[in-house]
């Protein structure tokens, strides 16, 4: 499992619970080649939980680089998980996927790199 290092890193990583919930929701949601499509208004209420609360958590998943913002599908945004945490789909889209990111420059770290620009997501201590 190529995905073991980084998930336990995100085991460690200071992130609200509620964060965690998101993300497992989401994993739930998971369809091929790492896409989410997501109305946060139907996840906010199968959670149990305020929009906001959500919507943030969401936000700080995309900027640790965790998700990555697709495009939009009516009113709803889709997401990618990154490929380094999990995959669902074609090795091959796993690929294409993984140098697109790279092209971007978006990683995980684990926070010690002092020559970052900060435009790059990482999730502290990642």
């Amino acid at each position: 499992m190529a995905m073991q290092q980084p998930l336990a890193r995100l085991a460690r990583a200071r992130m609200p619970a509620g964060d965690y919930q998101v993300l497992f929701a989401l994993l739930g949601r998971l369809d091929w080649d790492n896409y989410i499509h997501l109305d946060l208004t139907e996840l906010a209420s199968e959670l149990n939980r305020h929009r906001t609360g959500v919507s943030r958590a969401v936000s700080r998943l995309v900027a640790a680089g965790v998700l990555h913002r697709g495009p939009r599908v009516g009113q709803n945004h889709t997401y990618r998980l990154d490929p380094n945490l999990g995959w669902k789909g074609r090795p091959a889209g796993r690929r294409q996927l993984q140098a697109e990111l790279d092209r971007r420059g978006w990683r995980v770290h684990d926070g010690d790199d002092q020559a970052g620009d900060g435009r790059t997501p990482t999730i502290p201590g990642l």
